[in-house]
């Protein structure tokens, strides 16, 4: 990507006596290159985030032609201007100053004695040694995520580029959409440097990369208010030039060492993100679709595409909402509360068959359970002949049940038992007493 004014200008103060006068705010502009410009009628070979260097030569000089110029230079999403104090500008007048403090554009001073060529020389490597570091850092992170390598072989690498072991770490996967068709590649190539000012604009470590087909966006010490000014100057960008994103954000993990699990929980949550048509998903909110990250298989996305996929897509055209239904499961933990509630419905059930002359045997599977009633243990003969019920033995035992509040109904000679789902543990017993008092009076008839 491209290096910080901030990060190109570390130690300038003192080696070359370079001043920030005016502009703070733009500091974390990024810096593709560097160009000198001397004509006051900005150039159109300037391509955005240049760093300007001017002596005012070419009749800059004068508070308005200044103005002007500096007005130009912003226009043109130059990255910031350094002006070489002297015979030509020996100032920079306040109204100046006052324009870049109130535009981010950050304006510096430099000596008469400095040699540009010397500055501009300094920038040019600082900028080319910058961009080995960004590849190097992006092969280190595939490497270790893609190839599970270990962190210590790359600990240079990440050491060089602020990332360090013991501090939080968070990421983020990203697909851009131009006509609906995938253009994540494209836009990113495109618009690379304004990314980088969208993601670096505070002095976290950062990494930002393209890995098949998606944005990967590694930080550290990324936090909410940052995050999400973040992604509003995203969704600005993106709107004025019609692009459509989805985002998905991992969970916060200390440590390099979790890099590669963080990266499987923003792919997840960025399918997931799609799949329901909202911009951002955080893994924490995703629920079902935590199964893409039980594998490292692209097999296993495209069933969770193709079937919550499919489910939602449905919903859609029927004004269902299963999906909706399917994440509460799983929000609420319905299945942890099935097994815990059907294990003690089981128990009650193998104490009934123990206890009750009538009941020849259960079988339950979580909260799906039948008693099965008989005339004799021994023989197992079903309390009614199958397919009859001509005394209505059956439909008077419901009709019992269902007088104490226990809701069931019967198939052939068994009692059904199918609480919902949300039942606790302490209803189940609270429930399964009305059955035994029912079984318990029928045992007294037979």
């Amino acid at each position: 990507m491209a290096i910080t004014l901030e990060k190109l200008c570390e130690g300038c103060n003192v080696k070359y006596q370079m001043e920030l006068v005016a502009g703070k705010g733009g500091i974390n502009n990024t810096v593709r290159w560097v160009h000198m410009v001397e004509d006051r009628e900005v150039p159109d070979f300037l391509h955005g985030n240049e760093l300007i260097f001017t002596t005012g030569i070419g009749h800059i000089s004068g508070e308005e032609r200044l103005t002007a110029f500096v007005r130009n230079l912003k226009e043109r999403d130059a990255s910031g201007v350094v002006v070489n104090i002297g015979p030509y500008i020996s100032n920079i007048p306040a109204h100046v100053l006052e324009y870049c403090d109130q535009n981010d554009f950050p304006i510096f001073t430099l000596p008469w004695k400095i040699h540009i060529i010397d500055i501009t020389y300094d920038f040019c490597s600082r900028i080319i040694e910058n961009e080995k570091n960004e590849v190097s850092l992006a092969d280190a992170f595939r490497s270790v995520i893609r190839e599970k390598r270990f962190i210590s072989e790359y600990h240079e690498v990440f050491k060089k580029s602020g990332f360090v072991d013991d501090r939080e770490l968070k990421v983020a996967a990203i697909h851009f959409y131009q006509k609906n068709t995938n253009a994540t590649e494209r836009v990113t190539h495109n618009n690379s440097e304004k990314l980088w000012r969208i993601f670096r604009s505070d002095s976290s470590p950062t990494a930002l990369y393209v890995d098949q087909g998606r944005l990967i966006l590694i930080k550290q010490q990324w936090g909410a208010e940052e995050l999400e000014a973040s992604i509003e100057r995203l969704e600005k960008s993106c709107n004025s030039a019609g692009i459509e994103f989805y985002v998905g954000l991992s969970d916060i993990k200390a440590g390099l060492s979790g890099v590669s699990e963080l990266f499987c929980q923003a792919r997840a949550a960025l399918l997931n993100a799609e799949t329901d048509g909202c911009r951002i998903k955080e893994y924490k909110e995703i629920g079902l679709d935590k199964l893409i990250c039980s594998a490292d298989s692209q097999a296993l996305q495209s069933f969770v595409w193709q079937k919550v996929g499919a489910i939602t897509r449905y919903d859609e055209k029927n004004g269902t909402e299963f999906l909706k239904l399917l994440r509460y499961y799983e929000s609420e933990h319905i299945l942890d509360n099935v097994n815990r509630s059907g294990k003690v419905l089981g128990e009650i059930l193998e104490d009934m068959k123990a206890k009750h002359k009538c009941v020849g045997d259960v079988r339950y599977i979580g909260l799906f359970s039948a008693v099965e009633l008989v005339k004799s243990k021994e023989t197992r003969e079903p309390v009614v002949p199958y397919g009859k019920d001509p005394d209505n033995v059956m439909g008077k035992l419901i009709g019992k049940l269902k007088a104490k509040g226990f809701m069931t109904y019967s198939h052939e000679n068994m009692i059904m038992i199918s609480p919902p789902l949300i039942i606790t543990e302490e209803q189940v017993r609270e429930e399964m007493i009305k059955l035994d008092e029912v079984l318990s009076d029928f045992d007294s008839e037979m």
